[in-house]
Formats: structure tokens, sequence, C-alpha cells
């Protein structure tokens, strides 16, 4: 086996692992499981590096790619671009969570503010309605949300 396809191979799997790695992520996202995601992120993370290593050797070595079997190129090639469209999904699903959160965040914010800042107004006889200071309000984030 040449060294090309070593590396062709090496590739074919990683991307299928973070394929597979990323699918359980987007499940759990969409199962509102956020706490989840914590214990997969070191897997994650040798995922990607070990991509990215395999990736900066084809890089640096462009004619490996002419050594590797035609069938394992065509199915690299296959794969990325699933690869590809995965990513893409992962991003709007991240993204989506990210604005449901932060709009969640800045209710609550605004709620809060609106409590402990309310509009002082004028009253009959055009008197200025004394401020009312409402005691502090704590915040908690629930990430099951």
């Amino acid at each position: 086996m040449t060294t090309g396809t070593v590396i062709v191979s090496r590739l074919i799997s990683l991307i299928r692992q973070l394929s597979d790695h990323l699918e359980k992520e987007n499940t759990l996202i969409r199962d509102r499981r956020p706490s989840a995601l914590s214990p997969l992120y070191e897997e994650k993370i040798r995922l990607v590096t070990a991509y990215e290593q395999q990736m900066a050797v084809l890089a640096r070595n462009k004619s490996l790619l002419d050594s590797a079997e035609a069938e394992s190129i065509g199915e690299l090639r296959d794969l990325s671009r699933k690869f590809d469209r995965l990513l893409a999904r992962h991003n709007a699903i991240v993204a989506a969570a990210k604005a449901t959160t932060e709009g969640i965040v800045k209710a609550i914010s605004d709620e809060v503010t609106k409590r402990n800042n309310p509009v002082a107004g004028y009253g009959a006889g055009a008197r200025e309605h004394p401020r009312v200071i409402s005691r502090p309000t704590s915040i908690a984030l629930d990430q099951s949300i």
C-alpha cells in the first residue's frame, strides 16, 4: 500500500468518526441536552487534531494523492462532500441554539432591568413620582433549556 493510500485511508476513517461525532452532538442539541456535550469535547478535539494533521501532510505533499488508489480517492471525495453538508447542518443547529439561548437571557435581563429601574413619571400637579427601588434580583441559568 502506498503512502498516499495510507493517508487517504486515515482521512476516510477520521471523516467517518467526525461525522458520527457531529451527528451525536446534533442529536443532543436537538434533544435540549447541552450538558451531555461536555464528555464529547475531548474526543472531538482529538479527532479534529488528527484530521488537521493528515490534511497538513497532504497540503505539504500534494503528489501523495497521485500515488493513492483511485477508488480510495473517489470514496474520500464522496465522504468529504457529505461531511461538508453535515458541517453546514451542525453550524445551523448550533447557531439556532445559541440565538435561542441569547434571546432567553436577553428577555430575562430586560425584565430584571424593568423591575429594578422603573420609569419615573409625573403625577397630579406635575409632581415627580418617587422612584421605587426594588431589592436585587438573582438570576440563574437552567442548562436544560
